[in-house]
């Protein structure tokens, strides 16, 4: 009897030994199972190398792997989460797009037409007289000159936004006589006569006679208007932005006695008769 037992259990053990020779032969020439072996050669960059590109443009330089020489031991390495306090995060309400930055200059940011995130190539307008200095988002520059470079249009502004004063759009006088010449005194006439030299102008810009002109409405309604826009609250790179109403050149069409004005208080829109007396920001193409 105890012989029978005996037999049946080396039976059995011969069986395991069999079917686990057999499994591991399967596995084998299923490839799950290889045989022990040095890795191959590989280079990466290290989580360090993408620290450092991040947070100051190091160029790094991929490590080729090497067999540890010790366990793990106290880290000293950024972590995952270190790098993501530093990656640029999508700023869809103040982040430079396109428009903003220089043409043909490239950034780290949004794509406003196609609303992707990411490398950008500029776009904006240039003026060769942009030697000045730059607003925070690079929409102004003021060119140390007497004069403002709207860097999304190359347009240029009379930096003193007050040296217009108030006059009418067009003044319906017929006394041109001396000393008072009044048919002359309008809003037309005071951003005509503006050119490099004219008095309380501060301009420097080598400008002349007939350069500067009234804005159309679209013109002067942009300057409340997308990036870093201006108002008498936020004069950017301007100085003298009153809280009123300013002149544009464009008549209203529905009533030719009135012409376009934009309040620098809020940007509002409004047609005013023009015998009125408003402000004059004189404008002119740059250069």
């Amino acid at each position: 009897m105890r012989i029978r037992k005996l037999l049946l259990v080396v039976g059995l053990v011969a069986m395991v030994v069999v079917a686990v020779f057999a499994g591991k032969q399967v596995l084998q020439t299923m490839g799950v199972l290889d045989p022990p072996a040095s890795p191959g050669a590989t280079s990466s960059y290290t989580l360090e190398d993408i620290y450092n590109r991040l947070n100051s443009g190091a160029t790094g330089g991929q490590s080729t792997f090497a067999e540890p020489t010790a366990g793990p031991g106290t880290g000293t390495m950024h972590t995952l989460d270190d790098i993501m306090s530093i990656a640029p995060v999508r700023d869809d309400a103040s982040g430079a797009t396109t428009a903003d930055v220089a043409a043909d200059k490239t950034f780290w940011g949004l794509d406003a037409a196609a609303g992707d995130w990411g490398w950008q190539t500029g776009t904006s307008a240039t003026c060769a007289n942009c030697t000045g200095t730059l607003s925070a988002g690079g929409r102004w520059c003021n060119n140390g000159d007497g004069t403002v470079t709207d860097m999304t249009t190359g347009l240029v502004w009379l930096e003193k936004a007050d040296w217009g004063w108030q006059k009418p759009w067009r003044n319906p006088s017929t006394d041109c006589s001396y000393p008072l010449y009044t048919c002359y005194d309008d809003a037309h006439t005071r951003a005509g006569i503006l050119c490099d030299g004219a008095t309380g102008a501060g301009l420097g810009d080598s400008s002349v006679l007939g350069d500067w002109r009234l804005p159309t409405l679209e013109e002067l309604k942009a300057l409340t208007t997308g990036t870093e826009p201006v108002s008498s609250g936020n004069m950017r790179a301007f100085s003298g932005v009153q809280s009123t109403y300013y002149w544009s050149s464009s008549t209203d069409a529905g009533y030719t006695l009135s012409a376009w004005v934009v309040r620098m208080y809020d940007g509002y829109v409004y047609a005013v008769g023009k015998i009125s007396s408003l402000y004059v920001w004189p404008v002119r193409a740059g250069q």
